[in-house]
Parts: C-alpha cells; structure tokens; sequence
C-alpha cells in the first residue's frame, strides 16, 4: 500500500511539468489536425474543449509514464493497461474512421518526401511515431515477423480502399514499418528491454 501511494505521488508529481508541455504541443502542432480528423464531434473554434482536454490529459498521463519508467526502469502493469488500451482504440480510429467516404490510389512509395518538403512534416511524423509501440513489443525480428508486419500493413490499406475509409499508400505503408523497425531498435537497448521486462514479473 505504501509504494502505490508513492507511485501516485511521484505520477502527480511528474504530470505537473508533463501537463503543461504536452499542453503546449498539443496547441501548436496537434490541435487544428485533430480537429480535421474529429470533426464530427470536435469544433475548437465553438470553445469545444473537452476534447482537447481529454487528448491533454491522456499525452501528461503518457509522459508522465515514460518519465516514471526511466526512473525506475518499470511501468506500473495499470498504467500500462491504460496506455495500451487507449493506443489500440485510437489506431483503430485513425485507420479506419478519420477518412469515411474517401477512397484513393499512391503506388510511390516516398510520397511522403514532398509532404516534408511542403511543410506537412506533422503527418509524416505521426505515421512513424505511432506504430513504434507495435516495434516495442516485438522481443526478436525475423524473417516471419516481416511478413506478419508487412502483410498487416498491406491489408490495412487494402481495407481502407476497398471500404472507401482511405488511401491505399504506400506511402504510409513505408513510414508506419519504419515506426515498427524503430520501436524495435529501442526495445533492444537495455533500459528500455529491461523496462518491457518488468511487466512479466
């Protein structure tokens, strides 16, 4: 009882920081594009906040995590419920919800290079950034887990074509492997590994 009372205080005391710079992130680099994807129910310009709030909230929880797990090179198995839970709930939503109705062909894949040159490095990032967790959990790369990784991929933008809910991308398909490539070059440096470790025990 007393070293959960001692994790909570040391969350409180790490989402204060936390808090405010994801706040900071959020208004200036995030906001107006989730605002695109969640249009339906999010107008930030109506004072809608409790979206953005929400958003806020889970980014201070996320980074108030990973400063936890540096420290201590663990995660709380709860936090990592929480976290997990609310990863694969939202990548659902971005791969299958945010472009209803759409449909599109790109065989290039380095695409996104003009996107970076354009200015539009927020979405490229973003397709990288979100499918490290996904490399994090994967203990050892072979020539099967590229198959899995790369065929899931290809049926992901096949869905998203075939059921107008996006583009079928390359593009996108290059960067989100990367992402998993580099989530697994992180699981094998040591902190990191032994982080991952402790939530077996």
């Amino acid at each position: 009882m007393k070293k959960k009372s001692l994790v909570v205080f040391q969350y409180l005391i790490f989402s204060i920081p936390s808090f405010f710079v994801c706040q900071f992130i959020y208004q200036n680099f995030l906001m107006m594009r989730v605002s695109e994807y969640l249009f339906v129910i999010y107008n930030p310009e109506n004072g809608d906040f409790w979206v953005s709030l929400a958003i806020i909230l889970l980014l201070t929880f996320l980074m108030a995590t990973v400063i936890y797990a540096l420290i201590h090179s663990e995660i709380p198995k709860i936090s990592f419920g929480v976290l997990a839970i609310s990863y694969f709930v939202t990548l659902v939503f971005f791969l299958f919800f945010k472009s209803v109705g759409s449909q599109g062909l790109n065989l290039n894949p380095f695409s996104w290079i003009s996107q970076l040159l354009t200015g539009n490095g927020i979405e490229v990032l973003f397709n990288v950034i979100y499918f490290l967790p996904i490399g994090l959990l994967i203990k050892r790369f072979s020539i099967k887990v590229v198959m899995i990784a790369v065929g899931s991929l290809f049926l992901i933008e096949g869905c998203q074509y075939f059921f107008h809910l996006g583009i079928f991308d390359l593009g996108d398909i290059f960067l989100n492997f990367s992402g998993i490539v580099g989530g697994y070059l992180l699981r094998k440096e040591s902190k990191i590994n032994r982080i991952f470790g402790s939530l077996r025990s």
